[in-house]
């Protein structure tokens, strides 16, 4: 390799450091600082391309050992509030250990709290209902409060009717007001009901003076036609100058006028050249004529002026026309009556003009006031001096008034009968007693509560109102239904002490005694301490012994005892409870036989068939066969070969149940029995019912009136 000319070199950034030839030192040198950040390469491991940070290995780093994925638990305590829920929800118990359900919150859901527990309940809490001082008043079925709270207030509504009819058909209260346009009149309501014509009370109005203006009436506007005036020009009066020229024919003229264009323009004549004929004078000629006018004037003046004397005021015939007017004017001029101080219709002088009096004449004006502070308000004009007004205050009764109290001449009792005394009144609580203002002094305990443990145990309510939320518990230590005789109640509990015992007197030994469903019971049943005999029943193949009833230790037997059960009595070859039977019957057989029907009908109470037969020995034993068909209620008999009846003689052989039904359905019973009568030689075969059978059975289907069947037997000495 020396003798080659080779070059390595190393990208340091953009530049490059030559690696060889160098000597071995500098190959080496910085190798030793790089091998030590180099990573080792472990047996199974390799380098993994994802960046492994100091942060990643710490997180690692403080994980527990065995430490594993937290999976929140489900136990009871444990559990997350439930998915759901709904405005006006809430979390309610779910019905198991740690279970919630959401739902409305109902009353069940809230415990009985007392008032005390509330903290901003507010003193109307406490309170009672009712009208009385210290009580909240609540609304009545119609949404009104009490009148003693709050008095009825009437909102007058007016109304226009056409008759009296009409008014007292109004759906009206105290206050309203109805118009009658038929008179002109108004009426307001005084007291209900609206349908008495005596609780409307008329409301009455100045009469006018002035009823109609030239037949008008209402807003009166005149025209000249509606005083007569229709043919007349509205022309002014003429000026001097219009009445001296003679010319004007649109104006009016005066007297005044025209006395002064005629001195205007006529000549003044001689007086006593001017001759004068007229009744009103006795002279002839104007100037004694004139003459003896003024004396006529003359004394007509003296005359009013004595008159006007006469009237108070000073007057001489010297004083002119103008003067004496002013004066007879004058003689009124110191009264000081107004048109509205004359009865209406009535005239009079004030002022030296005469007047027509405008003061309305009432007549007799009556009123009834009957609220505190109500005005009437006299019409104004005149009164005859008979109408009155009188007080009927509504309500102002003696009941009304505080006892002690004058009102109006009325005295009071309301309060008067109440007799309760302030220990009697809740202790802060104000109440009236006979006029008084009495404050309680009842101590308030308001909700006390006691429990009573032991019987004949008490407790003393303390004196003082109650609030009716306090209670005395009876909770007797240890009373519960089994520690209570059965069949006995005791403070509301019904015992089972011994309730679940069984045991009858027979069933416990006689001398003792026991408990049973809360009875005492004296043991009956015997004790058995000898061997004694028992009666016996059977069936073949099987022997009944019945032991007396009774206690029995073990060692006792039972035993039955019969002659007959002897090897003479058992068929040779047979072994019988121990016993080997020796005896052989003497002879076997068969023969036939015909039953004939004695009676006829379906529906008898009992259906005999009789076969005469001569039995082979005196003793003997028989079995034979029925084939006949009926029916009682649903269960049907067919007869052979389905049953065979067995008869025999003598002893108990007599005898012989073939059959026995029952059908429950008709609550009826049937045997069929067999009898031999050795007087007659006769079989009887019966068919009917058992003496206790009820109710007796009927018959149907009876399917032959006579049958013949075979008899097997076996006959002996």
């Amino acid at each position: 390799m020396s003798s080659k000319n080779i070059q390595i070199r190393h990208k340091n950034g953009s530049e490059w450091d030559n690696l060889y030839p160098k000597t071995k030192a500098e190959l080496v040198e910085g190798l030793d600082e790089q091998l030590a950040g180099k990573v080792d390469k472990e047996e199974g491991k390799g380098l993994s391309t994802e960046d492994y940070t100091t942060e990643e290995k710490n997180k690692l780093a403080g994980i527990e050992e065995g430490a594993n994925k937290y999976v929140h638990p489900t136990s009871a305590g444990n559990k997350h509030i439930p998915s759901g829920g709904a405005p006006n929800q809430v979390l309610k118990y779910g019905g198991s250990s740690g279970t919630a359900t959401w739902g409305a919150l109902t009353s069940a859901d809230i415990p009985t709290l007392a008032l005390s527990k509330i903290s901003d309940a507010g003193t109307a809490a406490s309170r009672d209902i009712g009208t009385s001082a210290g009580n909240v008043p609540v609304l009545d079925s119609n949404g009104k409060l009490d009148v003693n709270v709050l008095p009825a207030i009437a909102i007058s509504d007016t109304f226009v009717v056409g008759s009296e009819g009409e008014m007292l058909g109004l759906t009206a209260e105290v206050g309203d007001i109805a118009v009658r346009s038929d008179i002109n009149k108004t009426f307001i309501l005084r007291a209900e009901p609206a349908s008495v014509v005596g609780n409307w009370q008329e409301l009455l109005t100045p009469t006018s003076p002035v009823q109609s203006v030239a037949g008008k009436t209402g807003a009166v506007t005149l025209v000249k036609g509606d005083v007569g005036l229709g043919n007349v020009q509205n022309y002014g009066i003429a000026t001097q100058e219009e009445a001296e020229a003679g010319t004007s024919d649109t104006a009016y003229m005066t007297p005044l006028k025209t006395a002064q264009a005629i001195a205007a323009l006529a000549p003044a004549p001689d007086a006593s050249e001017v001759s004068l004929s007229s009744p009103n004078f006795t002279s002839t000629n104007v100037q004694d004529g004139m003459d003896e006018l003024f004396q006529s004037v003359s004394d007509g003046k003296n005359q009013i002026a004595s008159a006007i004397t006469d009237m108070g005021q000073s007057a001489s015939g010297g004083d002119t026309f103008a003067q004496l007017s002013s004066k007879i004017r004058d003689i009124s001029k110191d009264a000081n009556a107004a048109v509205g101080d004359v009865l209406t219709g009535k005239t009079f002088y004030q002022g030296g003009v005469k007047r027509t009096g405008t003061m309305p004449n009432n007549g007799s004006v009556s009123q009834t006031l009957t609220s505190q502070g109500e005005e009437y308000t006299i019409p104004e004009g005149y009164h005859d001096g008979t109408g009155t007004v009188t007080t009927d205050i509504v309500n102002l009764s003696a009941g009304n008034i505080r006892a002690g109290a004058t009102v109006g001449g009325v005295d009071g009792t309301f309060t008067s009968d109440a007799t309760a005394t302030a220990g009697q009144i809740l202790s802060g609580r104000t109440a009236y007693v006979n006029g008084s203002k009495v404050t309680g002094s009842m101590i308030n305990n308001g909700a006390v509560s006691q429990t009573l443990t032991t019987q004949g145990a008490s407790y003393t309510i303390p004196a003082g109102y109650h609030n009716g939320s306090g209670t005395v518990t009876a909770n007797i230590t240890n009373l519960t239904a089994a520690n209570i005789k059965a069949g006995t109640t005791v403070g509301g509990v019904s015992g089972t002490f011994t309730s679940d015992a069984t045991a009858t007197a027979a069933q416990i030994l006689s001398g003792r005694t026991a408990y049973v469903n809360g009875s005492k019971v004296t043991g009956t049943m015997p004790v058995k301490t000898n061997d004694y005999g028992a009666p016996r029943t059977g069936q073949p193949g099987r022997l009944y012994v019945t032991p007396e009833a009774g206690y029995h230790d073990g060692t006792v037997r039972v035993y039955t005892d019969d002659g007959n059960f002897a090897p003479a009595n058992i068929k040779s070859g047979v072994t019988m409870f121990g016993i080997t039977g020796t005896y052989a019957p003497i002879s076997t057989g068969s023969t036939t036989l015909t039953f004939n029907r004695s009676g006829s009908g379906d529906n008898v109470s009992s259906i005999i068939y009789q076969a005469d037969y001569i039995p082979p020995k005196t003793n003997f034993l028989g079995s034979f066969q029925i084939p006949v068909t009926f029916k009682i209620g649903n269960i049907e008999y067919k007869g052979s070969p389905f049953n065979s009846i067995t008869v025999g003689y003598p002893t108990n052989l007599t005898f012989g149940y073939g059959l026995y039904i029952v059908d429950p359905t008709v609550n009826a019973e049937i045997q069929i029995s067999a009898i031999y009568n050795s007087s007659t030689g006769r079989i009887q075969l019966q068919i009917g019912n058992p003496s206790s059978a009820n109710p007796k059975a009927l018959f149907t289907n009876i399917s032959t009136n006579s049958f013949t069947t075979g008899l097997r037997y076996v006959s002996w000495e």
